[in-house]
């Protein structure tokens, strides 16, 4: 008996270890995070312990929350988390490092569960970060490997694809054979992925006219993609597989691009939230591939959004424009330094340089929108021309339609803060006969008291002179901008009906004059001309049609016919007049 006991003794450590099961370093079939990777899984009999190593920025920082779960393959069963090892739900844990480890804990799992996913909800829909994430065996290398081959099948297809348009002749920046409405396509593999669905990406590029012109793009199960491409001139475009890093490319119309994409560097670009990540593992088949791979060796610096909105905030006129020039002359001497180490393509090396610019020149146009409000409730003098000196470097180059900044740019560009300003601007004549506190008073509102002390300054601000208010003025406004708004709001539809009916309409007027104004500083205070310049005028042409939509035939006839009298090029012409 004695002998029993003494067995029995022996064996409780091993009938407690048999309790705990343990997987280092679990396989899976696939992640849809960088920042994520699974190192250990511990199933007790009373948790399921999942070990989280984070690899991020350093400084920044991730949160879990109870909607986190684990749930068994072939299962609609999620068990959600119930807490972290040492912290909290629903806390910012940092990464100081970049590096940082977790352990989550979920309720326990069946024994008789061999795989699990891996995700969260959000807005409601469940979205899988790892799927089939093995409680049985390790990570195999040899199957990773082998799930990153280009099938067969597929690397025909895309042979097939890449022929339909061999030999074809590509595009001459400098010829009108630039513009072209012949459909593209674009068609690729991803090394490394796979999935349950068929997805959809959606590129969201600008035409001619302003107008944002979705492209969809379809992922396959077995990483085929494919999409058809209606652009009417070069273009680089991109799209995002997760939440952060951008696979771009370049593609003219007429033409099939081939495009092989890496799993591993799309979940390595998703870790980048603070940057532009380069996909530089993307190989390329076609007509266009040459131009493509030396895009990849582009190296174009750019501060990262917190920064940029940083500065908008705390640098004066003079300081933003002096850095956009220095970040501009240094990307262009990193540039010169690249190409001198490798000779690129004539059309990569003409794109990156137009891309370094239009990227910079865009966010020194940004800093202006934003200055203006910052003018308007601070005060301070309005900017100079000699701010917007460095768009001069802009050439009249059909190229630089083609650079992924070329949207933004001119985004940016038709909202300049120089064409809203007293003066540059079309006023319609205000005539009232009456003041706007009398025009309350005959409607029967009763005006409070607060607004009442402010009804000669607001209407001051009504018929200033082409928007021009004293300075004085000014300064009463920014001190009480926000009770004046509050006083106003209660009186806001009378205010808008008595502008409405003493101001002169004449859409035509208003349409010839900001034209003119506009070409005019657009020239002679921006320095943008050619392409440029065209482009943006169509833009607010179109804007201003949509403004006025119930205008006769003949009028929107009177108003294209002065659009075209100042556009350069024969094609924007064609098109505007089509």
């Amino acid at each position: 008996m004695k002998k029993l006991a003494f067995l029995f003794t022996c064996l409780i450590p091993f009938a407690a270890a048999a309790q705990i099961k343990v997987i280092e370093n679990p396989d899976y079939r696939i992640k849809n995070t960088g920042l994520e990777t699974i190192s250990k899984i511990e199933l007790h009999d009373t948790v399921t312990k999942v070990h989280m190593h984070i690899s991020f920025l350093p400084g920044w920082w991730i949160e879990y929350y109870p909607t986190d779960f684990i749930k068994p393959v072939n299962s609609d069963d999620r068990l959600f988390l119930i807490g972290i090892e040492n912290e909290e739900l629903n806390k910012q844990l940092s990464t100081p490092s970049g590096e940082a480890d977790y352990v989550l804990l979920f309720p326990p799992l069946d024994k008789s569960v061999k795989e699990i996913h891996y995700g969260d909800i959000k807005n409601g829909q469940e979205v899988i970060a790892i799927h089939n994430i093995s409680l049985e065996n390790s990570f195999d290398p040899a199957r990773y490997e082998k799930s990153r081959e280009i099938p067969a099948s597929i690397q025909k297809r895309l042979e097939e694809e890449v022929k339909k348009t061999e030999g074809k002749e590509t595009a001459d920046f400098d010829s009108d054979n630039f513009f072209s409405t012949e459909p593209a396509r674009l068609v690729g593999f991803i090394r490394g992925y796979s999935s349950d669905t068929i997805k959809a990406f959606t590129m969201y590029p600008r035409d001619l006219s302003g107008m944002i012109s979705p492209l969809s793009m379809k992922l396959y199960s077995d990483g085929f993609f494919e999409a058809d491409i209606h652009i009417e001139h070069p273009k680089m475009l991109s799209f995002s597989l997760l939440k952060a890093g951008e696979a771009s490319f370049y593609i003219e119309p007429g033409h099939v691009l081939a495009m092989i994409l890496d799993w591993e560097d799309v979940l390595k670009g998703d870790r980048y939230r603070d940057r532009r990540h380069l996909f530089t593992h993307t190989e390329f088949a076609g007509s266009l591939a040459e131009v493509n791979r030396d895009l990849l060796k582009r190296a174009v610096f750019k501060p990262s959004w917190f920064e940029i909105e940083h500065r908008k905030n705390s640098m004066s006129p003079t300081e933003h424009r002096i850095d956009i020039e220095n970040r501009i002359n240094n990307n262009l001497e990193s540039l010169r330094e690249i190409e001198a180490a490798h000779p690129l393509h004539p059309k990569a090396r003409r794109l990156i340089e137009n891309e370094i610019k239009a990227d910079a020149l865009s966010e020194l146009l940004d800093f202006d929108m934003n200055y203006l409000r910052r003018e308007q409730e601070k005060g301070g003098p309005p900017l100079s021309t000699d701010y917007y000196g460095p768009l001069r470097v802009l050439p009249d180059d059909r190229s630089l339609l083609a650079v992924l900044s070329s949207d933004r740019l001119l985004s940016s560009l038709n909202n300049a803060s120089i064409f809203f300003r007293p003066g540059n601007v079309y006023r319609p004549e205000f005539k009232p006969d009456e003041s706007f506190g009398d025009y309350l008073a005959a409607e029967g509102k009763v005006v409070s008291e607060e607004l009442t002390k402010f009804l000669p300054l607001i209407q001051e601000t009504l018929e200033a002179s082409d928007g021009r208010v004293s300075e004085e003025a000014k300064k009463t406004l920014r001190e009480n901008n926000e009770i004046i708004q509050q006083a106003l709001q209660e009186h806001i539809n009378e205010f808008m009906a008595y502008q409405s009916k003493y101001t002169e309409q004449d859409p035509i007027g208003n349409y010839t004059i900001n034209l003119q104004k506009r070409s005019k500083l657009l020239t002679d205070s921006l320095g943008i001309h050619g392409i440029l310049k065209d482009v943006a005028l169509v833009h607010n042409h179109l804007m201003l049609q949509d403004a006025f939509k119930d205008l006769p035939s003949d009028d929107v006839n009177f108003m294209t016919e002065r659009l075209i009298d100042q556009l350069t090029n024969p094609y924007m012409k064609r098109r505007v007049s089509d």
